[in-house]
C-alpha cells in the first residue's frame, strides 16, 4: 500500500494501517453518568474522552470533532426529581 494512496479513513498503527469501517456514522454523543463530576473524571485518567472518544470511537472512524459528551454527575447526592430533570432535558442536548 502507497503512503501517498491512504485517505483519512485509514489509521495508522505502529505496525500498519488498517481501515476504519464505522465511517457511515456521522456523529456520536456519549452520555455518561458518575458519582464524581466531568472534571474529576478528564482528571485523572481520562477513560471518556481520551480513550473510548479520541481514541476507540475515532480510530473506528467516527469523526472527533462531531464527538459530544453529555455527563450527569454526583447521581449519589442528588434527588429522584434532578435525574428525572435530566432524562426529561436530555432529547434537547442531543
Amino acid at each position: 500500500m502507497n503512503e501517498d494512496n491512504i485517505k483519512s479513513n485509514y489509521i495508522k498503527s505502529s505496525i500498519k494501517y488498517w481501515q476504519a469501517l464505522l465511517t457511515y456514522i456521522e456523529k456520536t454523543t456519549v452520555i455518561t453518568t458518575s458519582t464524581y463530576s466531568k472534571e474529576s473524571l478528564t482528571k485523572y485518567g481520562d477513560a471518556v474522552e481520551g480513550v473510548l472518544m479520541n481514541s476507540t470511537l475515532n480510530g473506528v472512524g467516527i469523526p472527533q470533532k462531531n464527538m459530544k459528551w453529555i455527563h450527569f454527575s454526583q447521581v449519589n447526592r442528588t434527588t429522584d426529581e434532578r435525574r428525572k430533570a435530566f432524562l426529561k432535558e436530555l432529547p434537547k442536548m442531543l
